[in-house]
């Protein structure tokens, strides 16, 4: 295959299962948080979700890219292994926060909802940005949004790194220096941690 024909095909599946994933995004729940009380409608988006989906996307995207300009399956690499791994550790941690915090409410539940009941149950979403920027009582935090910071640059940096090699190699920042991936390692971990105190009892 002509080399601009697979270059016009890979912009094309790329972009077309961004198209998905973002619409997705916005005509379901995929990135919004799990709300036991309803009202709220609709639900909040969930920082742990979207980080997920964010990575999914931008390596998943990459792969696809890399599969057809150079004809074969790309090598995936520790980079991006750990970049999942850290994503997908981060949702699970804070669906597992979510869930317990849940169990909590409702072994206080007297047909009143308490004072210290999930924020997420309390309100509904409002916007994006908001909604994943805000602990409790719609308050932004410094936690999540260095954690947003963070996830957006490293992004940045891995999208610009694959675009450099020209699409051909899936970009391996432990060539370089691990230190990228340990930052992120960190942030999301604080994130995790000081969620865990979002609902406590207040």
């Amino acid at each position: 295959m002509d080399s601009t024909y697979k270059l016009a095909l890979a912009y094309a599946l790329v972009a077309l299962f961004a198209f998905i994933a973002i619409r997705l995004a916005i005509t379901t729940n995929i990135i919004r948080d799990i709300s036991v009380i309803k009202p709220p409608e609709p639900k909040p988006y969930s920082f742990g979700r979207t980080q997920l989906l964010f990575w999914t996307l931008i390596i998943l995207s990459c792969f696809i890219f890399n599969a057809i300009i150079t004809g074969d399956l790309p090598k995936l690499n520790s980079t991006d292994l750990m970049l999942l791994g850290i994503s997908l550790g981060t949702t699970t941690s804070a669906a597992m926060i979510d869930t317990n915090d849940i169990k909590r409410d409702q072994g206080r539940a007297t047909g009143v909802v308490s004072a210290n009941t999930r924020h997420q149950d309390r309100f509904p979403g409002k916007d994006f940005f908001t909604d994943i920027l805000s602990d409790q009582e719609d308050n932004i935090s410094i936690h999540r949004f260095q954690t947003l910071v963070f996830n957006i640059v490293i992004g940045v940096l891995y999208v610009s790194k694959f675009v450099g090699e020209h699409g051909k190699v899936l970009p391996d920042f432990t060539a370089d220096s691990n230190y990228l991936l340990a930052l992120l390692g960190i942030s999301n971990t604080g994130y995790v941690a000081l969620k865990a105190g979002e609902n406590a009892k207040r």
